[in-house]
């Protein structure tokens, strides 16, 4: 299949360990048969039209899949994102623990809000439908844009008032409002480097 492998590279900066997993996951794609295409989207726009602009690519181009990994982003083993393409879900993602250890990416909706898992929620080794994660380590297939209208990313959080999503949680909401499941493969770790905030004096 043809892979567009992508990377909406902006100011947030890179893991030290996201070129090496980059290197391996495009070679692991290429000995599961694959074509993959290493794209990095380098441009001072807001991420949802990063997304949205990877995103067009591969329906314009005729990507099947887009494995998106973010520079902040690294699997602990990058064969298993490979593998993800392989399972030939619509939308396959990974999970990666928020800096407290308290929580994951991955969310569900519960009376209208989405509700953060807890890595004890998660079964070893399972497939758990989820509604909402993050995009940093993830798979799509084109189909799941040719369903749903554009936008496919926006920014709606208002951190004023905390309502609203950011571009993942945007995209991940409308694809279940569409009936296409989110699926998180509980065996795919990845590491999280992005740092929140920096308060100096």
């Amino acid at each position: 299949m043809k892979v567009l492998v992508a990377t909406p590279a902006g100011w947030w900066g890179f893991s030290h360990q996201y070129p090496l997993a980059m290197l391996k996951l495009a070679d692991e794609l290429r000995a599961r048969g694959h074509r993959p295409t290493i794209y990095h989207y380098v441009a001072h726009y807001p991420i949802h039209v990063a997304r949205e602009s990877i995103a067009y690519k591969a329906v314009a181009e005729g990507y099947d899949y887009v494995v998106w990994l973010d520079s902040d982003v690294a699997p602990e083993r990058p064969e298993l994102l490979a593998e993800a393409v392989d399972l030939l879900l619509p939308i396959a993602v990974g999970v990666y623990v928020e800096r407290s250890g308290e929580a994951t990416d991955l969310a569900v909706e519960r009376g209208g809000r989405l509700v953060a898992l807890r890595p004890e929620d998660l079964p070893p080794n399972a497939m758990v439908r989820v509604d909402a994660a993050g995009m940093g380590c993830a798979v799509t297939a084109r189909e799941v844009f040719e369903r749903l209208e554009r936008p496919w990313f926006d920014w709606t959080f208002d951190p004023t008032t905390g309502e609203g999503y950011g571009e993942d949680r945007y995209f991940f909401l409308k694809a279940k409002r569409h009936g296409i499941p989110t699926v998180a493969l509980t065996q795919l770790r990845c590491i999280h480097s992005v740092v929140r905030d920096l308060t100096l004096g």
